[in-house]
């Protein structure tokens, strides 16, 4: 995931590229309430994503430049990666 992450940060038009990515386990929320589960859909639906994380995370950084200002996450980056 973070190679995925790495090269989505490179090629986004932000400008913006992370000197390194690590995790910080110290904050109160994590990857089991954030992270889907598609193994309901998949059995009852034969349901199967049709965009791949690669892609789908590529297309939110480019919607989230495009739809924010630089300056207001900046100053308020902290609540905006731990909020729910």
């Amino acid at each position: 995931m973070i190679e995925v992450e790495a090269n989505v940060s490179d090629s986004n038009e932000t400008g913006f590229a992370p000197s390194e990515i690590f995790f910080n386990t110290t904050k109160p929320v994590g990857v089991h309430s954030r992270a889907a589960d598609l193994s309901r859909a998949r059995a009852r639906l034969e349901w199967e994503p049709q965009t791949s994380f690669a892609e789908g995370l590529g297309r939110t950084v480019a919607w989230y430049a495009e739809t924010r200002h630089r300056d207001d996450v900046a100053s308020r980056l902290g609540l905006l990666l731990t909020e729910r």
